[in-house]
């Protein structure tokens, strides 16, 4: 949000940098160069980083198309800010929206805009009285966010390297977790073996 508002203070509905992308397949219908499946589990909350996918086969229920570049939004929950830019062509749940950037909007600017702090703040507001939180699109289309076509290609540069600077020490602290959990074992070991 710091990054985003520092560089632009022009605001603008969401609804007018994307068109939401339809396209369905059902059960039996041809995937049309779609080889993977990435569904809500395998997009990490806040970074929208894809962590697995599966392969196609076997689908039961209709799922939505996306290809490369377009941003897949996660509707469900919205508070887990799911939101990731695809890096492929494939299949996704009917619970994530396939957003595709308009024309001259660089696709991974909107996706950090549609992730940004006060964007969740507001889906969460929308959302805050449901049982079962989903933001509907006409809810999301009128959020307000930074508009990306006011913002330099040094924004996204910034950005990118901010978040592969939060993912190494994500990596890195849960590393550190793992050697400290293993020290009483090892210790335990330890104790046991000076015994015998």
């Amino acid at each position: 949000d710091e990054v985003l508002s520092s560089a632009s203070s022009d605001r603008i509905e969401a609804g007018a940098l994307y068109d939401v992308v339809s396209d369905v397949v059902h059960p039996g219908d041809s995937y049309d160069g779609a080889a993977c499946f990435v569904g809500l589990q395998h997009i990490e909350s806040h970074t929208g980083e894809r962590r697995g996918l599966l392969p196609i086969g076997g689908e039961t229920g209709r799922k939505f198309r996306f290809q490369p570049g377009d941003v897949v939004y996660g509707y469900l929950r919205p508070y887990l800010n799911k939101v990731w830019v695809a890096d492929r062509t494939g299949l996704c749940s009917v619970d994530q929206y396939v957003l595709r950037a308009r024309d001259g909007i660089d696709p991974h600017l909107l996706a950090y805009c549609l992730r940004s702090r006060s964007t969740l703040i507001q889906a969460e507001q929308l959302t805050h009285s449901l049982q079962l939180p989903r933001l509907r699109t006409k809810l999301l289309q009128g959020i307000l966010v930074v508009d990306p076509r006011a913002l330099q290609p040094s924004v996204r540069v910034r950005l990118d390297a901010l978040t592969e600077t939060v993912l190494s020490l994500a990596s890195e602290q849960a590393r550190r977790r793992r050697l400290a959990q293993a020290v009483l074992p090892a210790a335990i070991n330890a104790a046991f073996a000076a015994l015998v």
